[in-house]
């Protein structure tokens, strides 16, 4: 695992290595979560709903927004955490986010290991601006709520 700290940012960002199948529990931050995976796909569940999120796409959780984790296939796993007042994305509800080119080579060069500060800061402030303009996918599988749905999807989880 790697951390960066740029100043001026409460939030780390870390890279994580997975192997297939792990999870991360059920947890929440004071700040919100963009999460990218650059080898491997990424599920992140809610209460209200599910997600997937593979190289060409990232997980944006709010502030405060109980989920959890599973990778699926070996994974790196690169999170930034965003001041809860200076969002790039909006904070109502988790999504799923498109990740161009340019902010997957940024994303993963934010997250290396060792970073001076003032190229984290630098980085950090370009993903900042992209996110701002990246398109929000709508790849949402709504939690189901019937008993016998329950059942059934968690024998094939």
């Amino acid at each position: 695992m790697s951390e960066n700290t740029p100043s001026g940012t409460r939030q780390a960002i870390t890279r994580h290595d997975h192997l297939a199948g792990e999870t991360i529990g059920r947890h929440r931050h004071p700040f919100h979560q963009l999460i990218y995976v650059s080898t491997g796909v990424l599920a992140v569940r809610t209460e209200a709903a599910s997600w997937v999120a593979s190289s060409a796409r990232a997980m944006w959780t709010p502030a405060d927004t109980w989920h959890e984790h599973r990778v699926y296939g070996i994974s790196r796993v690169h999170t930034y955490g965003f001041s809860p007042d200076d969002a790039p994305l909006p904070t109502s509800t988790p999504m799923v986010v498109s990740v161009d080119p340019l902010l997957r080579e940024l994303l993963i060069a934010g997250s290396e290991p060792g970073l001076a500060p003032p190229e984290a800061r630098r980085l950090l402030a370009v993903v900042h601006d992209r996110l701002k303009r990246s398109h929000v996918q709508p790849l949402t599988l709504p939690t189901p709520q019937d008993p016998r749905l329950v059942r059934a999807c968690s024998l094939v989880a």
